[in-house]
């Protein structure tokens, strides 16, 4: 992640042509400055919490342990109050969608519940966090969750389908697609596939192989930040598979630009 911090800082704005350009420019400055980049995607196991991390059981025992221990600030059915955040829907998913769960459990495990941290023990937080899985619509399973980190750090907490209309903004993704040259040192990838969220800023050649067998798709990505090293007019024309931070909005498809590779030497 540094190196990308160090892409983004040094060469976000170089490409910045205005409008929501600019705009994304300065979102990702922001986040990177307050560390929380979040290019999280599935995780190597590919292993989510739609895949039934809990099981029945350990939600309801969750269920009496958030109410006795968090419902004061957090409601007891997760709506949240003046005293805490809403745990569910788009406020859960805002905040936690592309995390990887161990960064959910660590925060639950160091600073909860606020009135005593030590109130609850590590296997009752993880009961407790089961109950919030089941409220946010996530399936049980016939394997309880667990406290131990390496076993968290391959789960990914993700919208089932990905969110809403698909990817969430600021991720780091994968985009498969035609890389064309446009006025004024513009770049962009069209006929794209849609993107899918990486771990990897860049393409290695297992990754290209495999982008190889993506088919066209009817995107198209404005490429921003395009450093020198990814400029090569030898490549234009061709397929290639990109990778960067995705921005989107109605008007604006953008991509900041990590890592690029040739997947096929043409687009037809």
């Amino acid at each position: 992640m540094r190196k990308l911090e160090r892409r983004l800082t040094a060469g976000v704005l170089a490409n910045c042509l205005g409008g929501a350009t600019a705009v994304f420019a300065l979102a990702v400055l922001v986040l990177v400055a307050g560390g929380d980049v979040r290019a999280q995607g599935p995780s190597a196991s590919g292993k989510t919490i739609w895949d039934g991390i809990y099981t029945q059981g350990q939600s309801e025992r969750g269920r009496t342990i958030f109410v006795a221990s968090c419902g004061r600030c957090h409601n007891d059915e997760l709506a949240g109050s003046e005293r805490g955040p809403a745990l569910r829907d788009d406020a859960f998913w805002q905040r936690w969608d592309n995390d990887s769960f161990d960064k959910l459990f660590t925060k639950v495990r160091d600073t909860m519940p606020q009135q005593g941290v030590d109130s609850l023990s590590d296997v009752q937080k993880a009961d407790a966090l089961a109950y919030v899985l089941a409220k946010n619509g996530a399936p049980a399973g016939p394997k309880e969750l667990g406290i131990e980190l390496p076993d968290l750090e391959g789960i990914t907490i993700v919208r089932k389908g990905g969110g809403p209309g698909g990817v969430a903004n600021f991720n780091l993704v994968s985009v498969v697609g035609c890389l064309s040259a446009g006025a004024n040192g513009t770049w962009s990838l069209t006929q794209a596939s849609n993107p899918a969220t990486t771990r990897e800023e860049t393409v290695d050649a297992a990754a290209a192989k495999r982008a190889a067998g993506v088919a066209p798709g009817t995107q198209t990505f404005q490429l921003v930040s395009v450093l020198p090293a990814y400029r090569s007019e030898t490549q234009v024309g061709q397929r290639v598979e990109a990778r960067g931070l995705l921005y989107k909005s109605p008007t604006d498809s953008l991509l900041n630009l990590t890592g690029i590779k040739t997947v096929a030497p043409s687009c037809q």
